[in-house]
């Protein structure tokens, strides 16, 4: 079973209703690769909508993405 966290874009990105333990997952993820958290969830919202849900298992499929985003 996935568990699925919103994620929505304003002003800026605002992470709603994402426990600490994914949240600190994720922002190692994009100190990991160079990008900040901000520009990751950005790159990746654009290709889908303005609000959508982002799960689990799309934070591994960013991992593909990100040496597209460090270029």
């Amino acid at each position: 079973m996935v568990t699925c966290y919103l994620i929505t874009i304003m002003k800026d990105v605002i992470v709603k209703n994402v426990p600490d333990e994914l949240h600190l997952r994720f922002k190692t993820f994009c100190v990991m690769n160079g990008i900040s958290i901000s520009a990751c969830l950005r790159d990746y919202m654009q290709k889908l909508s303005v609000e959508t849900i982002v799960t689990t298992e799309t934070i591994i499929e960013m991992d593909d993405d990100a040496d597209k985003m460090k270029s």
